[in-house]
């Protein structure tokens, strides 16, 4: 969230940062890792123990793939 919001948010623009922490496993150093810097409210929860209605809001997993994915495409068609 860091990153996002020193390199990519515009405060006049957008408002804050929500992040999410999307991992293929559980690897608890990754997180303590990427969690580090914050002293923002968090919650953890597992996708499928969230209640239906909240579920309901949150992206699929197929659009946070198909999402990534163009992120991906998109640095390697412009060479990063």
């Amino acid at each position: 969230m860091t990153v996002v919001d020193q390199f990519v948010r515009d405060p006049d623009r957008d408002d804050a940062t929500l992040g999410i922490l999307i991992g293929a496993d559980r690897n608890e150093a990754v997180c303590q890792i990427a969690l580090q810097s914050t002293n923002r409210p968090l919650a953890v929860s597992s996708y499928a123990a969230l209640p239906p209605q909240v579920r309901a809001l949150m992206p699929t997993e197929e659009d946070l793939a198909r999402v990534a994915q163009e992120v991906l495409d998109d640095d390697a068609a412009a060479g990063r």
